[in-house]
């Protein structure tokens, strides 16, 4: 649990969150990019996605764990903290956005 000055933020509940959402944003933009619905825009990822979808979801979700267990490391700094409210609202928009289709 963190605390700002008036507001609480249960870290362990975003970085669960915030894993969830990238583990739906791997399926979704596999799906999409098999389907030949979508491009993968980040080069590296792609190069992963040529050779295989399971190797960009398993990329994808080792760079994600990474970096959370990074943030989760540091979740004392109020830096770290908001770093990982950013990633929240970022995943869950590109997650409202895989849900309509696009």
């Amino acid at each position: 649990m963190f605390r700002f000055e008036y507001l609480e933020i249960d870290t362990a509940a975003l970085v669960r969150l915030v894993l969830a959402l990238n583990i739906a944003d791997a399926l979704f933009t596999a799906t999409w990019v098999m389907a030949g619905r979508a491009e993968e825009a980040n080069p590296l990822m792609d190069q992963l996605m040529q050779i295989s979808p399971g190797l960009f979801v398993f990329g994808k979700l080792a760079l994600a764990v990474f970096g959370l267990a990074l943030l989760w490391r540091h979740r004392t700094r109020w830096t770290a903290v908001s770093a990982l409210v950013l990633l929240f609202i970022v995943y869950y928009t590109v997650f409202l956005i895989h849900l309509q289709g696009r």
